[in-house]
């Protein structure tokens, strides 16, 4: 399993990735604060980049993204992620979990083709984390997730390297009134967060490498209610990006 092993360069250039288009945002939806859920994110042309579907419990059930060909799909058991199915054209990548008996993530249990492998992680109350060994080549790679109150991770510490994420806690994020994926995501597939770091409980602010190494910058809009409505993602020498979010009532 090398994929962690490319994780963190793939992501630099992936996440500077855009359109040029300007969007038109949908007119604010008068919707009760404790009824609104994200329904789809769209590209800066308008197009759909990201649509979100829910359980009966109002948990995700499903994400996909806008060619419909590509899925996650997440599984519970007593309504904690039990597993989650990342499915493309190109390949599958199955994540199962399991928790201690605080509820906590203790193991993952990876499946990609003919790959197979347990992962055992230690969860340090005090500090918050997440922390485990991932396979860079031949050797074993300490890898730490850090998160806040609201389980958005703040912080993840891979071998020397630090992302640092912030975010503001004044407003509302895309996760504000489901269950919030980040962990289990995170665990099962780095890159996914790195690449997607807008799915959160509070908008996201800036990403930074190590002290200003690599700096993305995230200027949000948000409605009446507080909840963010559209993100400009600034990256120095890059275009930028610019999701717009579209809720739903259930």
């Amino acid at each position: 399993m090398k994929y962690v092993y490319y994780t963190l360069t793939i992501v630099f250039f992936l996440i500077s990735c855009s359109k040029d288009d300007n969007p038109t945002p949908d007119e604010e939806q008068v919707i009760p604060e404790n009824e609104k859920y994200l329904d789809k994110i769209l590209n800066m042309d308008g197009s759909t980049y990201m649509n979100f579907f829910y359980n009966p419990n109002k948990t995700i059930s499903r994400m996909n993204f806008g060619d419909e060909a590509s899925n996650i799909h997440f599984n519970y058991t007593n309504n904690r992620v039990q597993s989650i199915d990342l499915i493309s054209p190109n390949y599958t990548f199955f994540s199962t979990f399991t928790y201690d008996e605080n509820g906590k993530i203790n193991k993952i249990i990876r499946e990609s083709g003919d790959d197979f492998i347990e992962v055992d992680v230690t969860y340090n109350a005090a500090l918050n984390t997440y922390n485990y060994f991932e396979m860079s080549g031949d050797d074993l790679v300490p890898l730490s997730i850090y998160v806040n109150e609201n389980e958005d991770v703040k912080r993840i510490k891979y071998d020397d390297l630090n992302v640092i994420f912030i975010h503001d806690s004044n407003y509302k994020g895309v996760l504000y009134n489901t269950n919030n994926i980040q962990v289990p995501l995170v665990l099962a597939s780095l890159f996914f967060l790195l690449e997607n770091p807008i799915i959160s409980y509070n908008p996201l602010l800036s990403l930074t490498v190590d002290n200003g190494l690599f700096n993305v910058q995230f200027e949000n809009i948000y409605d009446s209610q507080g909840f963010v409505t559209q993100t400009t993602r600034t990256r120095q020498d890059y275009p930028d990006t610019e999701y717009t979010y579209i809720y739903k009532q259930l």
